[in-house]
């Protein structure tokens, strides 16, 4: 029969010591732009307490939608340029095999940039 067990691991001082170290020094963040800021759960929760946030007005979602319409916009103006693409190349074919087909194809405008679209969509927002 086999017996299950744990392996013995050796250690020695020095090892422990540090990682230990170097645990303490990844907890304390010394980079100038994180500011650290100490809070009192004690007052806070005097502060709060028997307080109901009514969430029932708001509409938390409004930003993740706004972003997928830009999103599905900007995807969007990548399609129609394949199509558009793929008209002037079917043209082109055509052209080559009997007289030359003229077809206009008008494509919506759409916004490609997504800063732009963003700030639209917020100006809309605001407007609102």
């Amino acid at each position: 029969m086999s017996t299950i067990g744990k392996e013995d691991v050796y250690e020695s001082d020095d090892a422990a010591d540090s990682i230990q170290n170097a645990q303490q020094e990844a907890d304390t963040p010394s980079h100038p732009d994180i500011e650290l800021v100490s809070v009192d759960t004690d007052e806070a929760l005097k502060k709060y307490k028997n307080r109901v946030l009514t969430l029932t007005s708001s509409d938390l979602n409004e930003q993740i939608r706004s972003d997928e319409n830009v999103k599905t916009e900007l995807l969007n103006a990548e399609v129609l340029e394949n199509l558009e693409k793929e008209v002037k190349t079917l043209q082109g074919m055509k052209t080559n095999e009997k007289e030359a087909v003229k077809v206009e194809v008008e494509l919506p405008k759409v916004r490609v940039d997504s800063k732009v679209a963003t700030l639209e969509n917020r100006l809309r927002r605001i407007e609102q």
